[in-house]
């Protein structure tokens, strides 16, 4: 199974994760522009390799308000060209809350799986947590498992 975790903004944290043959994601920061293009790149590539591999993609659903701080067009358009893109290859994509991921999937869990990335915003961190999220909610056995409890 493979799971792609997305955090969408001006800079794009995304986060490929193939559960056979990695004990953890590959995690990347591209600007937004390229979201589209990498997920294509990911999608495209999986499938002509492995045509009937479970693809999941988990993406942040950021919800624009009115304070200057989270007016942030560029993560809508991350988001469409991801749902775009998901339809396009018929893959299933599940919306996820920021907080839920990170309340989820803080800091401490990522070192411990030995996940975490310094980066300078922490996106491809992000990305990694709404894979985690997904897990906790689609396969909660096999996430306690992965966590150790």
């Amino acid at each position: 199974m493979i799971i792609i975790g997305v955090d969408t903004g001006l800079y794009t944290g995304m986060a490929f994760w193939n559960t056979k043959l990695s004990e953890k994601p590959t995690a990347v920061e591209v600007p937004y522009i390229e979201t589209g293009t990498r997920l294509n790149l990911w999608l495209a590539s999986t499938l002509a390799l492995e045509p009937n591999t479970k693809i999941h993609v988990a993406c942040e659903r950021y919800v624009m308000t009115s304070g200057v701080k989270s007016a942030q067009p560029e993560a809508l358009m991350g988001m469409g060209a991801v749902e775009y893109i998901c339809h396009a290859y018929g893959v299933p994509l599940r919306w996820q809350f920021p907080r839920d991921a990170k309340k989820r999937a803080p800091d401490s869990l990522l070192r411990q799986l030995g996940w975490y990335q310094r980066t300078k915003d922490g996106h491809a961190n992000d990305a990694q947590r709404h894979i985690l999220e997904w897990m906790a909610c689609s396969y909660p056995e096999e996430f306690a498992h992965l966590i150790g409890i």
